[in-house]
């Protein structure tokens, strides 16, 4: 890599016609301000129709996310090898759980749902019942208690900032999912400040609006995933700042502990960590070459313990409480989930045409849709919709050669850096779902399963959203030249193919009488 001047900095962050195309579109500062809040708005409105339209609690564990923010905020920190779900959690999920989401009509008298049980109160006996189901579901154990904690912290937070206004039951696990509307404007300013530094204003206009629209349902329930798009973007983003700005103390030691709480939101972003490693060897390439390897060593080593401190600890507390390194030996355990011999990994499906076909469509659709069911089919479908979310990906070696190419003739090392970054990112995470799916025989497990033994869910890698949408839509602008009107409609189609699947999903869930707006109805 070619050494970075101050010159070559002040170049990045000034022209207006980086990119594949020497046009942009006509904004001015001011407009540039507002149309990024019309999109926070946007997004936070989209996200709260998703959120509120929903019942409690959907397929995809959310129960159990809620149950350990829920242990959190009452200052119980997990400390046995398997927890089971809290009583106040049962509840919940007794009086106002549905059976939507995994079952069909069909399968209750004339086709319709039963009541909420909290409009049926006066059937006889109905508290006994409900106490007895509640006690049965509390021996249900909790596979998520033993996570990487950072995103429960920050949702106990939220969670008694909701008990401090008056909320609680089912008005304080909405207000859980309610955490997702500021994370996700967060997401939307931080894409575009992003794509703004080290791609083109085409894309730091386009990026934010795909994610203010981006249909994905996993932003409308409890999970750790929502924090991760937000915190591997800020990695991403410190990451390039300090090569460039390597001097600064205080940034090494945010980029390292901000590469950190990427890692303790979700172990699939180890991305992020191994993208922090490529980041410094570079670093240190440079530094080589220049003759200040000594002298810069330091400056490496403070942003890699800021980096590897955190994580040890956690994984240190790990070992001495539970007795394994990752929280998860019993979780694994009781999932009958068993490490194959090395020569067995081979045997896989993922080595056979079928079996790419299988892994890479259901990742590729779940990463853009979720993995939330409806009625026993999934929430989201929309096969046009489907087959642009597969088509879409093949513009991203394209976004990433025109990056190349653009280093050629321009000489911006930090344009290059986060292309390569953004790539990186996004084959390290494609690389860790395969091999986790290899090392595994899933024993009775349903999910993955002997019969379907891929780590194909998109939610597991979120960390990569921006990076995914920044190279696609830098693929788009390269592949369409300097034709300003092929660019906007290719990217328009894109949105409006993002937007349609959300309206027919809409339309089916907002009549629930479990949902969010009949709860404060009744």
């Amino acid at each position: 890599m070619t050494p970075m001047t101050d010159q070559s900095v002040e170049v990045e962050r000034s022209p207006e016609t980086r990119g594949p195309s020497a046009w942009s579109f006509p904004l001015s500062a001011r407009g540039r301000r507002r149309y990024i809040v019309v999109l926070c708005l946007l997004g936070a409105v989209r996200v709260f129709l998703g959120a509120t339209s929903l019942p409690l609690f959907n397929n995809v564990d959310e129960v159990f996310h809620f149950d350990l923010v829920h242990k959190i905020a009452r200052g119980h920190w997990p400390n046995r090898r398997l927890e089971i779900v809290d009583e106040e959690t049962a509840r919940i999920q007794v009086l106002y759980g549905t059976l939507e989401y995994n079952s069909p009509p069909e399968k209750f008298p004339y086709g319709v749902y039963p009541p909420p049980p909290w409009t049926i109160r006066r059937v006889a006996d109905f508290d006994a019942i409900v106490e007895r189901t509640i006690a049965n579901f509390g021996e249900h154990k909790n596979f998520e208690a033993h996570s990487p904690p950072l995103y429960y912290v920050v949702a106990a937070v939220w969670y008694d900032l909701g008990k401090l206004m008056g909320l609680d039951g089912p008005y304080a696990a909405y207000w859980v999912r309610f955490l997702n509307i500021p994370l996700y404007v967060a997401i939307i300013v931080a894409a575009y400040g992003f794509c703004r530094a080290y791609f083109s204003l085409t894309v730091a206009i386009a990026v934010p609006a795909m994610i203010a629209f981006f249909p994905s349902t996993v932003f409308f329930g409890i999970t750790s995933d929502v924090l991760s798009p937000l915190a591997a973007l800020l990695a991403l983003w410190l990451l390039v700042r300090w090569y460039a700005e390597s001097n600064n103390v205080w940034l090494s030691v945010l980029a390292g502990l901000t590469v950190s709480a990427t890692v303790l939101v979700k172990v699939s972003n180890l991305v992020i960590l191994a993208a922090c490693g490529f980041v410094l060897l570079c670093w240190l390439h440079r530094a080589w070459k220049g003759g200040q390897f000594k002298r810069e060593c330091p400056k490496a080593a403070l942003l890699l313990l800021s980096a590897v401190g955190p994580l040890a600890a956690w994984m240190l507390h790990n070992k001495l409480v539970l007795g394994d390194w990752m929280g998860a030996e019993a979780k694994i355990h009781d999932l009958d989930w068993h490490v194959k011999p090395f020569g067995q990994m081979f045997d896989h499906p993922l080595f056979s045409l079928a079996g790419q076909e299988a892994f890479w469509s259901r990742l590729f659709t779940s990463f853009y849709l979720g993995e939330t069911y409806w009625h026993g089919t999934p929430a989201i479908m929309f096969p046009l919709s489907n087959a642009f979310f597969m088509l879409s990906f093949a513009f991203l070696p394209i976004g990433l050669g025109a990056i190349w190419i653009g280093y050629r003739r321009r000489r911006k090392v930090s344009s290059l850096l986060a292309g390569m970054l953004s790539a990186f990112a996004i084959a390290g995470s494609a690389v860790f779902l395969i091999a986790i799916s290899l090392m595994y025989d899933f024993g009775r497990c349903c999910y993955p399963s002997p019969q379907y033994p891929y780590f194909n869910s998109g939610r597991l890698v979120y960390g990569i959203l921006v990076p995914v949408l920044a190279l696609y839509v830098y693929g788009v602008v390269a592949a369409t030249g300097r034709s300003r009107w092929a660019t906007v409609i290719v990217l328009g189609v894109s949105i409006l193919l993002m937007v349609l699947p959300q309206i027919v999903f809409l339309a089916e869930v907002l009549p629930s009488r479990y949902n969010w707006f009949h709860m404060i109805g009744s």
